[in-house]
């Protein structure tokens, strides 16, 4: 998928609208069922009212011109035959269905102000159930975080867009049969042309439907960069290095020029499309004053009576506003099926779940886990990250996982903890392939710490009750991994203890260094009572001491365990019960620390500068 090549669909394709426009009527109906029927009656009955106060006013002017005429061609002595107790029940009919009338309009306003928000939070809960249904390498395609973006700005407003275009063309039919009818006895011409003149806007604004469209669908990119740089801008964890490095100009200056050229595609469109709209409003104004003329004309010839060119004037005026809203009604339907076709296209982009080819499950406690010919090649890598690795590991057995950046260190931690699915070769649980079961299974059982872990802004209990969601409010089994990752001691000082909020951003919150958001990192992974353990970089942040510490626990924790962890710290890589070796993706070494130093290959080269340099 490329800017170059919109997904726009044909307007012809019924199929394809009628099918859009089931999605929007699900996504609505699905938000607020109770909200919509109501909404769809109240537009109904507001089109009966609006038929009615027409047909109250044409009996009311009837009135009057008989009253005018018969004072006029009767003797100053007689009376007319219409009295003021003839006019008042028509009075108080029209003024009664005149209040209706503005009750129905302000009780729908109201209505569709809620319905907005609920239909924005299903379609959110509808985006983000398919975002968190995409793998992990889905999150590397740039055109994944493009159908996103677009899928986002589609999913609210246009969702609503096309139902409640649909629900004004259903009740302004009502009204404009009615009207219709009514002009047709009076001044039956003015019927088509009232039809034909709103056919140079319906064309225009189908163009102009298709040019906004494709000016957003190539802005997706840009706004997403644009986007970038302002919480470059405004980001809390951002704005020590933007001020430490004086970024801010820099930064501002290209978000300005992102935004300037967003303006400047918008403008160039925007400029065609008041073109083409004044052109086709000119010609409709043009016809719509040609068929007035036309009354004036026949009435002044006293072809037409004057009552009837007053009901013919109004009901056509009548006439001419419900088509414009039944116009304005299908533009709106045209580019919400036409942008609701973002969402349903991000849904169908989306890769579902890897379901499991048979029913197996991975066994709670494996004996051993077995890594056989693993190799994985990430989809826009031009080489594989991992080649044929093969590793056993075993209950109570720590192993370091070693070698330069960019050797593949991190990609076996994502293909152990089943983030990633191997490009071939596999992982057994005993004797199951976990490609086999389902992902959330093998994760569950698999406690992670991740190099780029992720800073929760919740309370620190729920930041570590993340780790195992069945023990989020277990306040014994937090503060036990806290004080196993070392937390304990800093969490408790906190102004609310382990209910206070880790964001300076929310009230009463507060902010940790960045070695003890490492450690509520740590006691994450020791919450959850799983088999395997990967940590990745587990000690970058810890001091020295903290780190002996941690590796200590390590042996303690891992004596039911099978533990993994990735370091450059040599210092503790060697108290590792087996050391693996990677380089370029391959295993370079394995061994014992005693057996790689003996070797004298890549681990004892590593070792031996990193010990030189501190002595």
């Amino acid at each position: 998928m490329t800017d170059d090549q919109p997904t726009e669909p044909n307007p012809r394709g019924l199929l394809t609208a009628l099918r859009t426009c089931r999605l929007a009527i699900d996504l609505v109906a699905g938000a607020a069922r109770r909200e919509l029927i109501v909404t769809v009656v109240l537009s109904l009955v507001g089109g009966v009212l609006t038929a009615a106060e027409l047909l109250v006013g044409r009996r009311l002017v009837s009135l009057l011109v008989a009253a005018d005429r018969a004072a006029s061609n009767a003797p100053s002595t007689t009376t007319s035959t219409t009295t003021a107790g003839d006019l008042v029940p028509w009075l108080l009919a029209l003024a009664a269905l005149l209040i209706a009338g503005s009750l129905v309009t302000a009780a729908v306003s109201e209505i569709r102000l809620l319905l907005n928000e609920l239909v924005y939070q299903r379609a959110v809960s509808q985006l983000l159930e398919a975002a968190t249904a995409a793998e992990l390498e889905t999150f590397d395609d740039p055109d994944f975080h493009d159908s996103i973006q677009r899928a986002r700005e589609s999913a609210n407003q246009y969702a609503w867009q096309v139902v409640w275009g649909m629900v004004t063309l259903l009740t302004t039919a009502l009204t404009v049969a009615a009207v219709g009818v009514v002009l047709l006895t009076v001044a039956p011409l003015l019927v088509p042309v009232a039809l034909i003149a709103y056919i140079p806007i319906a064309l225009v604004s189908i163009r102009n439907t298709r040019a906004l469209y494709q000016l957003h669908f190539g802005l997706a990119e840009l706004d997403r960069d644009r986007a970038y740089h302002e919480r470059l801008l405004t980001g809390r964890l951002e704005a020590k290095e933007v001020r430490a490095f004086g970024l801010a100009p820099w930064l501002r200056a290209r978000h300005d020029a992102l935004f300037t050229e967003r303006i400047a595609r918008t403008r160039k469109v925007l400029g065609r499309r008041t073109a083409l709209a004044l052109l086709g409003s000119s010609v409709t104004s043009a016809m719509l004053v040609f068929a007035l003329a036309v009354v004036a004309f026949l009435t002044l010839d006293n072809r037409l009576r004057v009552a009837d060119a007053a009901v013919a004037v109004v009901a056509f005026r009548q006439l001419s506003s419900r088509l414009a809203s039944m116009g304005n009604a299908m533009t709106s339907m045209f580019e919400g099926v036409t942008f609701l076709r973002n969402f349903e296209s991000f849904r169908r982009l989306v890769p579902t779940r890897r379901e499991p080819v048979a029913a197996v499950t991975p066994p709670r406690r494996p004996s051993t886990i077995t890594v056989e010919g693993l190799s994985y090649h990430y989809p826009a890598g031009d080489t594989p990250a991992l080649s044929a690795i093969n590793l056993t590991l075993r209950p109570g057995q720590v192993v370091a996982i070693v070698g330069p950046n960019g050797s593949g260190k991190s990609t076996l931690a994502k293909l152990l903890c089943g983030l990633l699915p191997p490009t071939s070769g596999a992982i057994r649980w005993d004797d199951v392939n976990i490609a086999d079961a389902h992902p959330e299974h093998v994760r569950a059982l698999v406690a992670p710490v991740f190099q780029d872990y992720t800073r929760y802004e919740h309370t620190a209990r729920e930041a570590i009750g993340f780790g195992n969601l069945a023990n989020i409010d277990n306040v014994d089994a937090i503060t036990t991994a806290a004080h196993q990752a070392g937390a304990d001691t800093f969490l408790q000082s906190l102004p609310n203890g382990y209910d206070t909020r880790l964001s300076t951003a929310f009230a009463g919150g507060v902010d940790l260094s960045v070695g003890q958001w490492q450690r509520l990192a740590i006691a994450r992974a020791f919450l959850r009572d799983a088999p395997l353990v990967v940590m990745d970089e587990p000690a970058a942040s810890l001091d020295p001491r903290a780190e002996v510490d941690l590796f200590e626990r390590l042996h303690e924790l891992g004596q039911n365990r099978m533990v993994v962890f990735i370091s450059h710290r040599f210092a503790t890589v060697k108290r590792a019960d087996h050391i693996l070796v990677l380089l370029d993706g391959h295993v370079a070494e394995e061994g014992t620390h005693d057996d790689l130093m003996a070797h004298r290959g890549v681990y004892h080269d590593l070792y031996t500068l990193q010990a030189a340099q501190f002595g």
